[in-house]
C-alpha cells in the first residue's frame, strides 16, 4: 500500500498488513468489483487498500463508535472542514485536558475529538492516557505522532482519490448491518468483519465485545448466505466458536502490529466462500505469501501460514 494512502488513524489490531492476502482471496474468487462492506471499520486499512488497488468499486464503511463514524464522514464528505480544524488545533496538554473535560456534541466536533486523541493517545486507544504522561517527561512528547503536514497533506490525498467511491459511512452495529444482510437487494456485496479483540477488547475500544457477543456475531456469520470474510486475533475461544463448521475455511498467518511499539502476533482469516476453490486458493496463498515474493513492508506481515478447514 502507498505510504501516502496509509490510513490516519493509529488503530490497534489495524489490518493494513493482511489486506494484500484479503486482496488476492478477492481476486482468487472472482469476488472483485464489489461493494465492500465494513461493518467494524475503526481505522478502515482493509477498504483503503482496495480501493487503491481497485479492487472493489464501492465502500460502506460503518462503526459503532460515534466519533470513527463521524471522522471518516468528515474526511470523505466535508473534508475542507475537517482539515482546517486539524489545522487549527494546538496540540498541547492544555489542549489534551480541556478537550477530556468537554463532550463533542456535533458530528464535526466528534471527527476532530477522534483524530486528536487517536494521535496523542498511547497506540491511539481513544479512551488512552496522554503519551508523554502530564509532565511530558519521556522522549515520546504528546505531538510525537501528530506531524500536521504530512497528516493533513495524506488525508487531503486519500478524500481526493476516494471520495467518490465511498457509498456510505454511518453509525451502526455490525448485529444489525449482518442481520438486515439477507435483506439487500444489491447483490455485488460482500462483508469484512474485524471485531474488537477477544479477551483484551475492554483494553482497547470504548464499544468491545463481551463473550456473549462473539458468540452472537459467529451464529449470525453461520446464518449469512452473502459471502463474507472474518479477521479475529488468535485466541483459543475462536477456534473453540468456529471449529464445529466444517464448510468455513481459515488462514492463520504471523503479522507484526505497529502502534507505539511493534508487536508479533496470531491472526485468523475465516471465510464462507465456495469450497470448491478452497484448497487451490488457500495453497496459492502460501506460495504468494513466501518471503521472497512479499515487498519490505509486506515481509513484516507474512512469516508463518497455516490453511485448512476448521
Amino acid at each position: 500500500m502507498s505510504w501516502d494512502l496509509r490510513s490516519p488513524l493509529r488503530y490497534p489490531g489495524a489490518k493494513r498488513n493482511i489486506a494484500p492476502l484479503i486482496e488476492k482471496l478477492l481476486i482468487d474468487y472472482n469476488y472483485t468489483d464489489r461493494v465492500f462492506v465494513e461493518p467494524c471499520c475503526g481505522g478502515a486499512s482493509v477498504s483503503l487498500y482496495l480501493l487503491e488497488q481497485e479492487v472493489v468499486s464501492k465502500v460502506v464503511l460503518i462503526d459503532k463508535d460515534p466519533w470513527v463514524a463521524s471522522f471518516w464522514k468528515m474526511l470523505f464528505f466535508h473534508t475542507k472542514h475537517l482539515l482546517q480544524d486539524i489545522q487549527n488545533v494546538e496540540v498541547s496538554v492544555e489542549t489534551w485536558e480541556a478537550m477530556k473535560k468537554k463532550e463533542p456534541k456535533t458530528m464535526r466536533e466528534k471527527a476532530l475529538y477522534c483524530f486528536f486523541f487517536n494521535r496523542t493517545c498511547y497506540s491511539g486507544i481513544l479512551k488512552g492516557g496522554m503519551i508523554g504522561g502530564r509532565a511530558q517527561a519521556s522522549k515520546y512528547k504528546i505531538d510525537c505522532r501528530f506531524n500536521k503536514n504530512e497528516l493533513l497533506a495524506r488525508m487531503e490525498l486519500i478524500a481526493s482519490r476516494f471520495s467518490s467511491k465511498i457509498k456510505e459511512v454511518r453509525v451502526g452495529s455490525v448485529f444489525n448491518v449482518l442481520e438486515r444482510a439477507e435483506l439487500e437487494e444489491q447483490e455485488d456485496i460482500i462483508y469484512y468483519i474485524d471485531p474488537p479483540y477477544v479477551q483484551k477488547g475492554e483494553k482497547l475500544y470504548p464499544h468491545y465485545f463481551h463473550k456473549k457477543e462473539h458468540l452472537r456475531l459467529k451464529q449470525t456469520l453461520e446464518e449469512l448466505s452473502r459471502p463474507w470474510v472474518l479477521s479475529y486475533n488468535d485466541h483459543p475461544d475462536v477456534l473453540d466458536m468456529y471449529c464445529s463448521n466444517a464448510s468455513l475455511r481459515h488462514i492463520s498467518l504471523e503479522v507484526l502490529h505497529v502502534a507505539d511499539r511493534a508487536r508479533p502476533s496470531k491472526e485468523w482469516l475465516i471465510t464462507n466462500f465456495p469450497n470448491l476453490k478452497a484448497e487451490q486458493v488457500l495453497n496459492e496463498l502460501i506460495q504468494w505469501s513466501e518471503l521472497e515474493h512479499l515487498s519490505a513492508d509486506q515481509q513484516e506481515t507474512c512469516t508463518h501460514i497455516e490453511t485448512g478447514a476448521l
